[in-house]
């Protein structure tokens, strides 16, 4: 059977103080029979985010490639990436989960799973903003759940 082309969702919302991105990782792994401390985000390029015991989700952004590991699954167009960047993004955050954006659950090098608008998603803070991974079947309502957000941040003084 032929492999069919990767199915990539473009979007990208512009908001006062937050830009919100669907981005386009190179691929996206589930691995099992990894050692890796409990939330928590491992490596550079590519980098591994903790999901449970012997299991983490490998990212690599520019390039290919396949981890190791005792069992990976290709989980790239399973899955979005969304970031939010920006000086309101914490805001996003404050109005979709229970977690606080300045606690250290979601300080640098530590990860979280959790509810973002209803939905199961593997958060973090990267760069100056923070990203999160969910089920691609999701997206049309996270992205939905984030124009509402970033609108009425947009709205606020």
């Amino acid at each position: 059977m032929a492999d069919l082309p990767p199915d990539t969702l473009r979007a990208q919302i512009d908001a006062r103080g937050v830009t919100i991105r669907v981005l386009d990782p190179a691929a996206q792994f589930y691995v099992t029979g990894t050692a890796q401390a409990p939330n928590t985000i491992a490596d550079i390029h590519p980098y591994s985010l903790w999901l449970a015991p012997d299991r983490t989700l490998v990212v690599y952004e520019n390039q290919r490639g396949t981890p190791q590991g005792a069992f990976v699954s290709d989980m790239t167009d399973g899955l979005i990436l969304i970031e939010l960047v920006g000086p309101r993004a914490g805001e996003i955050l404050s109005a979709s989960t229970t977690l606080d954006p300045t606690s250290t659950v979601l300080a640098p090098g530590r990860c979280a799973q959790t509810l973002f608008g209803g939905v199961k998603v593997v958060l973090y803070a990267y760069g100056n903003g923070f990203r999160l991974h969910a089920e691609r079947s999701f997206a049309a309502f996270l992205l939905e759940w984030l124009r509402k957000a970033a609108s009425a941040i947009g709205e606020s003084p």
